[in-house]
């Protein structure tokens, strides 16, 4: 007799493999009953085995006396039977087959039964025929192959020849910029700099909004998070979604001195806080040096000197630290269906250093450039925008109207934020810099 806890595992074995007995009898395929009570009986057989196993000899001759039982050969042999019937079966043709796409069907392993393993049944003959690449630690079909289609695809767009005069010749003057490395290494910072004397001339509050509008269309990290989807409340248009951005790091929890929930009265930017709150170990310290260490690299790459990139990487850390401590600030929304679609003039009237507008209408034109119109509805003040981080918004767009704040965060922000977004577009000094890092904070994660 079965102990409690064995007699639970077969049980649950059997039922789960004799499940496809509730398959409508239109759906069932032939067989299916005799391959559930064998599977079924294997299942049950295996567990008593190993209790036999178990409650017969001591623990270092299990597997010796598993094997020399009479049930275990049995099941053995069943066991190898069944794997050999089932490789065969992975290239006979199933009447199902031919109901699927192509594609689908390759991927299958009709020989396998769905009700008892059904990813299998799905994915088995994939699973069987994919090697995973040598530098990848992982394939995914749905993920990497799609991806890797449409690299493909896109590598040739760019390569395949526009005629001149085409607005699309611009492609492969890029991609014949990118791929000509030895230019790009003589080069070396010299595309930033236009873009890095700019940034040094800004002077005003003004002049800091006219830039960031700059750096959004560039693509340069900001402190906005666009996304465009469906809403809970309007399913008939597309939102747009804006939550917090702005940090290099992977999370708040990387800054010093940042807690959550927040304990403490909301620090403001430039402000020293009364009493610092008790802080728990520093578990991201080393990593936190790491990313300093990395953006310092990249400003003496783009021309400082080592005590001005020294200077600036640690504003800049100073900077994302306080706009972290907003996130994590953050109050959730008493809704469950979260903020309520409002139109632009609202988001101009509760956050008004923030350039809501002059990006939008930028984005408008630069798309009716190239024949295609965009965000008509957003201008003329449609209720299409879902604000997520209002609390952040609302304490940036306080900051942005700072002039003292300018050369003590701002600048040095938006300086790294730039040279970090278009490092890999740069000389291998740079790719270096950036492998490094990443090889870095992939080791520090994987020993956390």
């Amino acid at each position: 007799m079965l102990p409690a806890a064995e007699y639970r595992s077969a049980h649950a074995a059997t039922h789960e493999a004799t499940a496809c007995g509730t398959t409508p009898a239109a759906e069932r395929r032939p067989g299916w009953r005799r391959k559930c009570v064998a599977v079924a009986g294997l299942a049950a057989l295996g567990a008593a085995c190993a209790h036999w196993a178990r409650s017969s000899v001591g623990t270092g001759d299990r597997a010796l006396a598993l094997a020399a039982s009479p049930a275990a050969a049995v099941a053995d042999a069943l066991r190898a039977a069944h794997r050999a019937v089932q490789q065969q079966r992975f290239s006979l043709a199933d009447p199902q087959a031919g109901e699927l796409p192509p594609e689908v069907a390759q991927s299958m392993n009709f020989s396998a039964e769905p009700c008892f393993d059904f990813y299998q049944y799905v994915c088995g003959d994939w699973l069987r025929k994919t090697e995973i690449p040598p530098s990848r630690g992982a394939w995914s079909r749905t993920w990497d192959g799609a991806e890797a289609r449409v690299h493909d695809e896109v590598k040739s767009l760019v390569r395949e020849p526009w005629p001149d005069g085409s607005r699309f010749r611009a492609l492969n003057t890029w991609y014949d910029a990118c791929m000509d490395v030895a230019r790009v290494d003589a080069l070396g910072s010299a595309p930033l700099q236009p873009m890095l004397a700019r940034i040094a001339s800004v002077q005003t509050p003004q002049e800091l909004q006219e830039l960031l509008v700059e750096l959004m269309v560039l693509g340069s990290p900001s402190f906005f998070k666009f996304v465009v989807s469906v809403g809970y409340r309007d399913k008939e248009h597309s939102l747009l979604f804006i939550s917090a951005a702005g940090l290099t790091m992977p999370d708040p929890s990387w800054y010093p001195n940042v807690t959550s929930p927040s304990a403490h009265p909301v620090q403001g930017l430039g402000e020293k806080s009364a009493e610092a709150p008790p802080v728990s170990a520093d578990t991201h310290a080393r990593g936190r040096e790491h990313v300093q260490e990395y953006l310092q690299t990249l400003h003496r790459l783009a021309g400082a000197s080592a005590e001005d990139a020294a200077q600036l990487a640690e504003q800049t850390i100073a900077a994302e630290a306080v706009l972290a401590q907003w996130q994590l600030d953050e109050p959730a929304f008493a809704d469950a269906l979260g903020p309520a679609p409002v139109a632009l003039s609202a988001l101009e009237g509760g956050y008004p250093n923030v350039p809501w507008r002059p990006f939008l209408a930028r984005l408008h034109s630069d798309c009716a450039d190239f024949g295609h119109a965009c965000n008509e509805e957003l201008l003329s003040d449609g209720k299409l925008i879902v604000m997520g981080a209002p609390h952040f918004f609302s304490q940036l767009s306080a900051a942005l109207g700072r002039d003292e704040l300018l050369e003590s965060h701002w600048k040095p922000l938006l300086r790294s934020h730039y040279i970090y977004a278009h490092a890999t577009e740069l000389s291998s000094s740079f790719l270096h810099a950036n492998l490094k890092l990443q090889a870095r904070i992939l080791r520090r994660r994987s020993a956390l």
